[in-house]
């Protein structure tokens, strides 16, 4: 041990006070207020000096140290997975192999090597830690990990984020020297852990759990996916489509349902030869009632099953009322007919079969006019092709009710035999076997004239502006007058193109012909369209780039679709309505759902000034969300922030007043990523041991890494001086107190106050 001092100020700044404060005190007590006696006078001094003597002590701050030997163990940061994979079952623990979690099995690893680790927390300083996505301390003391079975913890962690934990370590433990992981390897959030190594790091040591490959004690059924129209039609068939990943069942047969609404529908038994396949499972319904359906698939879960959280998926489907079911009928495949029928099917609720007959398949042409249809479009095919007999019963189909509209082209109208047919009322145009085509260039003029003009103003305002942006027709077949009570609505003006310049001219050799017309026939209606192209409005063809060829891409579906509805008295359904369209019905957690709606009048008119909002519920919570005007419809987004089931009510209001309202739900789906890979991953564990000069080993070799963890062991001496203050004490302090208070006590009766 040695004395020393710890001068706040110079040492002879220091002597020259002491010096000062003694002489000071030694003059003062010679020369005194009344004479005293020597005896009193040394007696007095003596009690200020001592005073003096104490304060002196503290101010020189007088110290004292000693060296002493101290010994570190070195730290080991023990970290046990507890996501949620680490609950899947196909560990097996004890004498009997007994099935259990991977929790379990990588608690099992200590008590089973209880020597070593006593070992261990005998040479390490061993500091214990849960992780997922973020460490936590155990509830358990490292030396106690060998009885205790359970850890005081569950499976739970929502993700596994090992390179983010790694990184924390280092500051949560103080610089470990070695790190031993207990996990099934699977790092699914964070930094990737090789990234997050630094070069000279910790020893990381690396036990895993689980299986790697799919056995025997790896069985799962996972619903994948399901599959349905976004939106269908009451009374008609939905198909939907199911997949169902199976894990560890090769040649094991497995029962999955489909539910509508909660009710069962129907099951089938699903089956694979392979360790890991995808199964499609295929099932329909026909709702009878409107509005949004509730479709799940479900898979029965298995007694050994290892998770049966992921056995179910759920999506909607709008149920609408009855769709437009249109028959179209064409000689051989023409562009005219494609694009016919994608603008009929953009409607959403009409259902188009197109049938192209083969040469003398009379049974193929009446199985087809057998069934049920509202309008019927006969295009360049010959009479003949349907008989008298089939053409009669389209004609009384008509007059009693259904639509019919006749089509152009080289066997269509009069050139294809129906002049002469029991078809031939029904054509708007008076029509002749003779009848000629032409194949030049003819541009579309609307002819808002009589009590079916509507059906050629695509705007409200009655604009006919947008019909000068369609591209020209390439033929049209030269039909006679309309038939007295039709109705022409589009002519046909033929035109010369300017190849040099691509401009057009009227070309007055011919003369302007009616194109479009349309009338009532008994109950019913019809309609004729001489010309043949309008597939080229929505493809763009001989229209410039820019606004003009949108418009005409517009303008060719909302053509045929406003011509069929006409056709099948959609009006008749009465009142305004709202169609609301969801692009899809399940969606991911984070991503934005895209809602459309349009707002139709009493005529089937698109409306586009009237106050457009969605209530959007969930668990009991609504938000409000307002649609903004796109073209002729409505367009609103909204991004969900919790997976679950939506239900939305969208509402047209004008001037406070409720017009109209649709119904809607959509299923938002949160992917469980621990449960997306239910094999371990050894590997990513094998890697960090390797990388960093640990060691690896399964959980039945865990001894192995427990053992190289304990010769690892060692401690670290270092030496320390150890100063003591021996000024710093309120006992000091009193004593001058003590010694100043008495002599002013005793100085009193002698008379020196």
């Amino acid at each position: 041990m040695s004395l020393g001092v710890d001068l706040f100020w110079p040492a002879w700044a220091a002597a020259v006070f002491v010096l000062a404060a003694l002489g000071v005190h030694v003059l003062a007590y010679r020369r005194t207020s009344r004479p005293i006696s020597p005896a009193a006078r040394r007696f007095f001094l003596a009690i200020r000096l001592a005073a003096v003597a104490l304060l002196v002590f503290v101010l020189w701050r007088p110290a004292a140290q000693r060296e002493e030997t101290l010994e570190a163990k070195g730290r080991l940061v023990l970290l046990v997975d507890a996501s949620k994979s680490m609950s899947i079952g196909d560990e097996t623990s004890g004498e009997k192999q007994a099935s259990c979690s991977r929790l379990a099995r990588a608690a099992g690893i200590f008590p089973q090597n209880r020597d070593l680790w006593r070992q261990i927390t005998a040479g390490w300083d061993v500091l214990p830690y849960s992780f997922a996505g973020e460490i936590r301390p155990l509830p358990v003391a490292a030396d106690e990990l060998d009885s205790r079975m359970t850890f005081g913890i569950g499976a739970a962690g929502e993700v596994t984020a090992l390179g983010d934990v790694l990184g924390s370590v280092t500051s949560a433990a103080a610089a470990p020297q070695a790190i031993l992981i207990v996990s099934d390897g699977l790092s699914n959030s964070g930094v990737e852990p090789l990234d997050s190594l630094v070069p000279g790091g910790p020893a990381i040591y690396t036990v895993s759990v689980g299986r790697s490959e799919p056995g025997e004690s790896t069985r799962d059924i996972s619903a994948v996916g399901i599959f349905a129209p976004a939106e269908a039609f009451q009374g008609g068939e939905v198909p939907v489509l199911a997949q169902f990943g199976l894990t560890g069942l090769a040649g094991r047969s497995v029962r999955v349902w489909f539910l509508a609404d909660g009710r069962e529908v129907t099951s089938r038994e699903i089956t694979t030869g392979r360790s890991r396949d995808v199964v499609e499972a295929r099932f329909t319904f026909r709702p009878d009632e409107t509005g949004p359906v509730r479709l799940e698939v479900r898979a029965d879960p298995l007694p050994d099953e290892i998770v049966s959280v992921n056995n179910q998926a759920s999506t909607f489907t709008d149920v609408k009322k009855g769709e437009t079911k249109v028959l179209y009928f064409e000689g051989s495949f023409r562009w005219e007919a494609k694009f016919i029928k994608a603008a009929l099917e953009a409607a959403g609720d009409i259902e188009m079969r197109l049938v192209i007959p083969r040469a003398g398949a009379v049974g193929e042409v009446r199985e087809a006019l057998a069934k049920d249809w509202d309008v019927l479009i006969i295009g360049s095919i010959p009479a003949e092709t349907f008989g008298s007999e089939a053409l009669s019963a389209v004609e009384k189909a008509v007059s009693r009710g259904k639509g019919v509209l006749f089509l152009g082209g080289p066997s269509g109208l009069g050139r294809g035999g129906y002049a002469k047919s029991p078809a031939a009322a029904l054509v708007a145009f008076e029509i002749s076997r003779d009848e000629q085509t032409d194949g030049g260039l003819y541009s579309v003029h609307p002819r808002p004239l009589g009590p079916h003009a509507d059906l050629i103003m695509p705007d409200p305002e009655e604009d006919m502006s947008a019909w000068e942006a369609v591209s020209p027709l390439l033929a049209l077949n030269i039909v006679g007058p309309p038939r007295p009570g039709a109705s022409v609505l589009l002519e046909a003006e033929p035109v010369i193109l300017d190849k040099r310049t691509g401009a057009l001219s009227r070309d007055t050799s011919r003369t302007r012909v009616p194109l479009f017309a349309v009338e009532e026939y008994g109950k019913g209606r019809t309609g004729a369209f001489a010309g043949t192209g309008t597939w080229r409005w929505a493809t763009g063809g001989g229209v410039p780039e820019g606004k003009s060829r949108d418009i005409a891409a517009w303008l060719q579906r909302w053509f045929w679709r406003q011509t069929v509805f006409w056709l099948a008295k959609r009006e008749e359904r009465g009142g305004m309505t709202v169609n609301l369209h969801l692009p899809r019905h399940r969606v991911a957690l984070g991503e934005p759902i895209e809602m459309h709606a349009e707002v139709l009048d009493e005529e089937l008119k698109p409306l586009t000034d009237v106050e457009l909002a969605v209530r959007i519920a969930h668990n009991g919570h609504e938000e409000t969300r307002t649609f903004w005007v796109e073209g002729n419809g409505y367009g609103v987004d909204f991004e969900p922030g919790e997976a679950g089931d939506y239900g939305m009510r969208v509402t047209a209001k004008r001037g406070g007043r409720k017009l109209a309202d649709a119904k809607s739900a959509f299923v938002v789906t949160a992917e469980d990523v621990e449960f997306t890979t239910l094999v371990a991953r050894p590997g990513l564990l094998a890697a960090l041991s390797k990388a960093t000069g640990g060691s690896f080993a399964t959980a039945d070799n865990a001894r192995r890494v427990l053992s190289d963890i304990a010769a690892a062991a060692r401690s670290s001496r270092h030496r320390r001086l150890k100063r003591t203050q021996l000024w710093s004490s309120y006992w000091y302090l009193g004593a001058i107190l003590v010694l100043l208070t008495l002599e002013w006590i005793l100085r009193k009766p002698a008379g020196l106050v």
